[in-house]
Parts: structure tokens; C-alpha cells; sequence
């Protein structure tokens, strides 16, 4: 096979990875931007098998490297692959029965795959939750939110307005990834299943506030519309609730000075 045949025949990681159900809120991320090592500075010390998961994202691959896999596992940010290793993807059936210490290899060959398939998802998560704040990832995000990706706000007197990902926190492993809308400027959970083991990191604390900076057309008009509870027609008195909050705090206190003062430092 040419070398030309043999390019055109692989595929890349990225695109396999992005293509998959519930990596929808994910951006492509520039090669040019993961090829400049300055950018992935310190990733190094967070990702385990960190070379060998650089390669995978950034090399061409064997498609049938991807006849085994299977995702979304559902396990915060942990792929599931198993089957055959790229050099023997291909290879035919023996009939031949393995030799206990060929499946011990096989075996250990699998793991390892495993982990740096893992490692390569986390690596590529950490390298968009910083890309995502540039000016390049800006745009393409707000590509995104202006054809409503994310979806939309389960709030109904926010009238669908399209809301963007948002990490509650900026530590992997913490929290799935959120919905933000900036009608309510309340958080969500996704409404699908498949993206409740995204990350929230890989998206960050930062990125939709700094998109809707950049962006000011996406900062809708806050809404003056606010459910009003009523009860026949006739609105619930705010003064009721304040009411029963200080009954609470009454009886709370009642019980407090009830105690004996050696259960009450208890």
C-alpha cells in the first residue's frame, strides 16, 4: 500500500472521539493549538501514560483501532475499550487454542490499552477546558450556543433560551458538567443521560461568563416574569412564609433552652 493509500485510509482519534453520542458539547480543538506544547504546559503532571495519550490525539490511526470500543461507559470520564491491539486488529482467526500465558499477555495488552484510551479522554478534556477560552474557541463555542446545541432552558419563563456548559468546579473528577442560562442565571443538569459523565472541568468555571463578555448578544434581557403561587386564585402572602420561618426558629429555640446545660454543650 502507498503512503498516500495508507493516509487516506487511517483516521484520527479526535474525530472518532468527537463523533461519538454524548461528546456533543465538545468543540474540535485546532491542531495547531494541541501540536503547541507551550499551550498543554503542566498537563503533564495530570495525565497518566501522557506521551503515548499525545500520540493517539495527535497521529493518524488504524480505523480498526475503533472496532472494539464502545462509549459512553458510565463512569465519570472512563472509556471502555477492549478487544484486539491495532497490530493485530486485522489479523485472522486461529483456531488454535491460546496458550494461558499468550491470554495473560493479551490481557495485560488490553489494560493498557485501557488506560491510555483513558488517559488520552482526560488529556483532550484538560486541553478544552482551556482552549475553549481563547479567541478561537470562543467563536466556535458561540457557534454552538447560537444554534442552541447545548439546548435550552427547562425553566419555562425563560421562554427556551439557549444555555451554554458550565464546570461547577475546575478540579477533574468533582462534578458532570452543568447548563447555565443566562436568562435565570441558574445551573441545570444535562436533560440526556450520556452527558451526565462528561466533566465539568473540561469545560471550566470560566467559559460561558467570559463567552457572554466577548459575546454581549447572548446576555438576554434578565425576565421580569416570576411564578406568582396561589392558592383559589388568590396569591400566597409573602408574610405567610416569614410566619412559619419564625415558628420554626420559636420552637427551635424552645428546645434549646428546654435541655439541661450538659446536653445542650453535648
Amino acid at each position: 500500500m502507498s503512503g498516500s493509500e495508507s493516509a487516506e485510509s487511517s483516521v484520527y482519534w479526535v474525530d472518532w472521539f468527537l463523533s461519538q453520542r454524548g461528546n456533543e458539547f465538545f468543540c474540535e480543538v485546532d491542531d495547531e493549538y494541541i501540536q503547541d506544547r507551550f499551550n498543554l504546559t503542566g498537563l503533564n503532571t495530570e495525565v497518566p501514560h501522557y506521551n503515548e495519550a499525545y500520540e493517539l490525539l495527535t497521529e493518524p490511526v488504524d480505523p480498526s483501532t475503533f472496532d472494539n470500543l464502545t462509549y459512553p461507559n458510565p463512569t465519570l470520564g472512563k472509556p471502555s475499550f477492549t478487544g484486539p491491539n491495532r497490530a493485530s486488529a486485522s489479523a485472522p482467526f486461529s483456531s488454535s487454542s491460546p496458550s494461558p500465558s499468550h491470554n495473560a499477555q493479551q490481557a495485560d495488552a488490553a489494560s493498557h490499552r485501557t488506560e491510555v484510551d483513558s488517559a488520552a479522554r482526560h488529556l483532550y478534556g484538560l486541553i478544552h477546558a482551556r482552549y475553549v477560552i481563547t479567541t478561537r474557541g470562543q467563536l466556535k463555542m458561540f457557534e454552538k450556543v447560537r444554534h442552541a446545541e447545548f439546548g435550552r432552558c427547562p425553566r419555562v419563563l425563560c421562554h427556551n433560551q439557549p444555555v451554554l456548559p458550565v464546570g461547577l468546579s475546575d478540579i477533574p473528577g468533582v462534578r458532570n458538567v452543568m447548563l447555565y442560562c443566562p436568562r435565570c442565571e441558574d445551573v441545570y443538569s444535562p436533560p440526556s443521560r450520556r452527558h451526565a459523565f462528561v466533566d465539568g472541568a473540561y469545560f471550566g468555571t470560566t467559559f460561558p461568563h467570559l463567552l457572554i463578555q466577548v459575546y454581549p448578544q447572548l446576555a438576554p434581557a434578565r425576565s421580569p416574569d416570576r411564578y406568582v403561587p396561589k392558592i383559589f386564585g388568590f396569591k400566597v402572602h409573602s408574610i405567610a412564609n416569614e410566619m412559619r420561618k419564625q415558628d420554626e426558629i420559636r420552637e427551635a429555640q424552645a428546645k434549646r433552652l428546654a435541655l439541661p446545660p450538659s446536653e445542650e454543650s453535648a
